[in-house]
């Protein structure tokens, strides 16, 4: 950020930006703005969406020092779905349900964090790009579980990877290029748009993906809020 403060004061040089903080705006400084939040919330609408009898939850990483909004955005996008998301079948709970666990345990801390979590028999289970290993996709593909993750798989694992959750810069990135060159553009900040990849349409049907794009450009466009109002 010290660096762009220092260009913003060279107003004939044009900057991109792209990253989840939001920079004071400056002529010259044109940001792509990102959003973990939103990126959660789509992928908590997936897995409830997919899963029989709303059985999902979600793995995250201890370390990260918001995990606990990016758990709270998982939860809301499968509350924006079902509201109470609550299966048919014993054990009767409310979907979808999380953990948060230390990358310094592992595969081990992992699997009992998931053991831990399918003792309400969960069928649908969402990963962060950390716990996205051929180690843990092996026994999640043992006991029979659909994955939705915000990283790309690893290959081999079609049959059970639903859908990636990310974001797609590179459209953004063609429309500034031609316009950060003109004398009369200023900076200006764009939202980066969800973009679902690694589909396995035997999962997310083509008619739920529509209905996950439409709530996600939604999303991206401000009408919906991610995060719980604090």
């Amino acid at each position: 950020v010290d660096a762009l403060e220092v260009f913003s004061l060279q107003e004939e040089i044009p900057f991109v930006h792209i990253g989840s903080a939001k920079l004071d705006q400056a002529k010259n400084i044109f940001q792509i703005h990102l959003s973990p939040a939103r990126v959660n919330f789509i992928a908590g609408l997936i897995t409830v969406l997919i899963a029989p009898d709303r059985r999902a939850g979600g793995l995250f990483s201890v370390e990260d020092p918001d995990n606990a909004q990016w758990m709270n955005a998982f939860v809301n996008g499968a509350a924006y779905l079902c509201g109470r998301c609550m299966p048919v079948y014993a054990p009767v709970i409310s979907f979808p349900i999380t953990s948060a666990v230390s990358e310094s345990q592992g595969f081990q801390g992992r699997k009992n964090a998931f053991d831990q979590l399918d003792q309400n028999r969960l069928e649908v289970l969402y990963l962060t790009p950390q716990a996205v290993t051929s180690e843990m996709l092996d026994y999640l593909a043992s006991q029979s579980i659909r994955v939705v993750g915000s990283g790309p798989p690893p290959e081999g694992y079609n049959s059970i990877w639903a859908a990636t959750v990310t974001e797609n810069v590179a459209p953004m990135l063609d429309q500034l290029w031609s316009e950060m060159f003109q004398s009369d553009v200023s900076g200006q900040v764009l939202e980066a748009p969800i973009a679902i990849r690694d589909i396995n349409d035997q999962i997310l049907s083509p008619g739920r993906q529509q209905l996950v794009e439409k709530i996600a450009s939604d999303l991206v466009d401000g009408w919906i809020e991610p995060l719980s109002i604090p």
